[in-house]
């Protein structure tokens, strides 16, 4: 965990230090935000703010993705970001498919899909450097005990952006 007690100023010359830190690292700052940096939470008591983020992990860019039960072959995966923010697409098999608010929070990659059967699809990763972990999951919150987790794997194409 961080704890900043800065100006605004020298909070945004530190951001970039700050976002090179593990992903899922806490940060707590009072008083002072980042700048374009949006916090995950604010926390007001009195006249008191207090601000809270969980860095990143660097997801932007070009990911293969293997496992995905309705692809023949593996998945083009292609992420903007900017801090906590997320865009992007899937293609499976040829077809761009928008992602549906994907959201990385800390490590953890959560993407979700509209297949070519117009059916919900989720996928839960774990971001490890330049590979990425995870399973296909039901989407709603559904009970997952009664759909077969089907493991997914993934790893970055060319360099970080």
């Amino acid at each position: 965990m961080l704890t900043l007690y800065l100006l605004d100023e020298l909070n945004q010359q530190l951001r970039p230090r700050v976002l090179s830190m593990k992903p899922g690292t806490r940060v707590v700052s009072n008083s002072f935000a980042m700048g374009d940096w949006e916090p995950d939470h604010v926390v007001r008591v009195g006249t008191q703010v207090g601000y809270y983020w969980l860095v990143p992990a660097n997801v932007a860019g070009e990911w293969i993705v293997e496992g995905l039960a309705e692809t023949s072959g593996p998945a083009r995966l292609a992420l903007v970001q900017r801090y906590q923010r997320l865009a992007g697409t899937i293609t499976i098999d040829g077809r761009a498919l928008p992602l549906l608010s994907p959201a990385i929070d800390g490590d953890r990659l959560s993407l979700r899909y509209v297949d070519a059967s117009n059916l919900l699809k989720a996928v839960r990763l774990t971001v490890q450097a330049d590979r990425l972990e995870g399973e296909m999951v039901p989407p709603y919150g559904m009970v997952e005990s009664i759909v077969e987790r089907i493991a997914v794997r993934g790893r970055r194409t060319g360099g970080k952006p």
